[in-house]
């Protein structure tokens, strides 16, 4: 019988800083770890997360739900490939237990898959907690000293991680990881009245990192990174004027906004773009 790990209540919400274990919903800058491209993954895995999570709140069909979460556990196996490859790059000197603990993760998690597309088990409470429980602790225990060894000993300038959603081709614009759909370059993406775009999670250290969220007309949760449009338009990334002292405008995307902008930045831009997306 299968059986899920789960982390406790406690200690999830000991992690997070939050009085109630919940799902995650929106990022938060607790959960950077300092690398760009790993940072993005994450906030991409996160969404998928709670594409998840709302099929199995709202009862949706057993074959959508399992193809769902089929999806999410193929992003979760690139992701970690990622991972271990940064790891590598940086000759991390506790990767071989990092690696464990997914080679670990990702057998618990084919197993579930198999289990629940055969009709032996059912998706639970427990099992969300597993899979909330593991992003807590993963990102804010785990990763976070990757991010910290990155911080102490460099970067390595010649590593390239791949792009948040597997998808890249040279010929094609986006490919649909779920239903397979393509848009062969930025105009077909434009024009296609089916998608919907949900709007950014932003990267506050860098904004070439935001990722641009939309859902594809299988209402499967797909990004792109903000450097990815700039790419395709063939146009630089404009930051705003600094607007240091002046009140943050309603569309500054840091969440933790004071009275007072900080810094430049690019939240015209994306503002502009979400709204020519949508």
């Amino acid at each position: 019988m299968l059986k899920l790990e789960s982390i406790t209540k406690n200690q999830a919400c000991s992690f997070a800083g939050i009085e109630e274990f919940t799902v995650i919903t929106k990022w938060d800058s607790t959960f950077d770890i300092g690398v760009p491209e790993i940072d993005a993954e994450h906030r991409y895995l996160l969404s998928l997360v709670n594409d998840f999570h709302s099929a199995y709140r709202n009862k949706t069909v057993e074959s959508k739900i399992a193809e769902i979460l089929k999806h999410l556990l193929r992003y979760v196996e690139v992701h970690f490939r990622n991972e271990e490859s940064l790891m590598s790059a940086i000759d991390y000197p506790m990767s071989k237990q990092h690696k464990t603990r997914h080679t670990h993760l990702e057998k618990t998690s084919r197993e579930l898959l198999e289990q629940y597309t055969a009709g032996n088990v059912d998706i639970t409470d427990e099992t969300m907690d597993f899979l909330r429980g593991w992003l807590y602790h993963h990102i804010l225990e785990e990763d976070k000293k990757i991010g910290d060894y990155c911080n102490d000993h460099g970067f390595p300038e010649d590593w390239e991680c791949p792009h948040p959603d597997e998808s890249i081709r040279p010929d094609i614009f986006k490919t649909c990881t779920f239903c397979g759909k393509q848009w062969s370059n930025f105009d077909a993406f434009l024009k296609d009245k089916e998608k919907s775009v949900i709007g950014c999670q932003p990267d506050m250290h860098d904004p070439h990192y935001h990722l641009i969220m939309f859902n594809c007309s299988c209402h499967t949760t797909l990004a792109f990174r903000l450097s990815e449009l700039t790419e395709a338009l063939y146009a630089p990334l404009l930051k705003d004027e600094s607007l240091e002292n002046a009140t943050p405008p309603d569309y500054c995307l840091n969440p933790h906004r004071g009275p007072k902008c900080s810094s430049a930045c690019a939240c015209r831009y994306v503002r502009d773009l979400v709204t020519l997306l949508g």
